[in-house]
């Protein structure tokens, strides 16, 4: 008994009635069906095929993101940039294709003066230490700001402590820059907060007269003169004796000396040794001389880094192995 209405397609008096389909769709099975199922599984096989060797070659094809040679690479406002040291050609390179034109290093080291010729970029070196900017350099940060054409990088030797510093000081000095704007700015590029001088003159900085900031008689050299071998061996020594002060005090200042920041002191170091690594005297000396001064350096920085990371221990055997390489020194050129 069939239910009413519907039709079964069984035999009646009539020819078989079946429901409506699309055979050619191959909704049900023909005798045609395998060949057709087999051919559609080659055609989405050899599309699945295709697209992924497409994919290979665009992959193998395609241009890499490029790669910054400049690290702590920030912008602080209207073609005001901060970062690591330019080394070399490609750093220069990245500065030209950013379309820089003018690069100021608060770094013991210049910039180099051929490779800034060669790609039109215009050089100030302005040294600065980790202790504080002074109002004299302060003046002149404004005035490189105010004067010199855009945009600028100004870079220290890392990029995260004394560059950020000394812009922030310059643009607050012109005027375009407030000082929470700064605090903000050295937060943002990682500057420590042991280096309560570069953080005091943020702080302490204002906005100077046009009067100052357009002043000719700034000077603004392209190499700064940063005193002779021996000043500098000098102080190298002053700022040892400091450090083992807190070094005695697992590099924390002294009650008898709370002004003292190890970790400052030992970037001061750093910062001397290199500057005396271009020095006609470090040339004169000969290969044995230069790697002994690289060896300080290197623990130096090291040692800096560690304070800062509060790697007490490490520092430790930092500390002596930088006196001993000091020591390994003075004993082949100095005593």
């Amino acid at each position: 008994m069939s239910h009413s209405g519907r039709k079964t397609g069984r035999k009646t008096g009539r020819k078989i009635i079946r429901p409506a389909c699309n055979l050619e769709a191959g909704f049900f099975y023909t005798p045609a069906m395998p060949i057709r199922i087999t051919l559609l599984a080659a055609i989405v096989f050899t599309l699945f095929v295709a697209l992924l060797i497409a994919g290979c070659m665009n992959r193998s094809t395609r241009t890499a993101e490029p790669v910054s040679v400049l690290h702590s690479l920030h912008l602080l406002k209207d073609g005001l940039w901060s970062g690591s040291e330019p080394k070399g050609r490609s750093a220069y390179q990245q500065l030209a294709s950013m379309d820089i034109k003018t690069v100021i290093s608060v770094d013991a080291v210049p910039p180099d003066q051929a490779l800034a010729d060669e790609f039109g970029i215009t050089i100030v070196h302005l040294p600065i230490g980790y202790d504080t900017i002074s109002e004299q350099r302060t003046k002149q940060l404004a005035h490189a700001l105010a004067t010199l054409p855009r945009p600028i990088y100004l870079h220290c030797h890392h990029g995260k402590h004394r560059g950020p510093a000394a812009i922030c000081v310059g643009a607050i000095g012109t005027g375009e820059l407030t000082t929470q704007q700064a605090i903000d700015f050295m937060t943002k590029a990682g500057t420590s907060q042991s280096y309560h001088g570069l953080w005091r003159a943020a702080d302490q900085a204002k906005v100077l007269d046009d009067s100052i900031l357009f002043d000719t008689t700034i000077e603004l050299p392209a190499q700064a003169d940063i005193g002779n071998f021996a000043s500098a061996m000098s102080e190298i020594d002053r700022l040892n004796e400091l450090l083992w002060l807190c070094a005695d005090n697992n590099f924390v200042a002294p009650d008898d000396h709370p002004d003292l920041a190890p970790a400052s002191i030992a970037g001061q170091i750093g910062n001397l040794l290199r500057q005396l690594e271009a020095d006609e005297l470090t040339i004169d000396e000969g290969v044995l001389f230069e790697e002994l001064l690289i060896e300080s350096r290197d623990l130096a920085s090291t040692l800096e880094t560690q304070i800062s990371m509060s790697e007490i221990e490490n520092a430790m055997i930092s500390m002596n192995a930088f006196t001993e390489s000091c020591v390994r020194c003075h004993e082949q050129f100095r005593d």
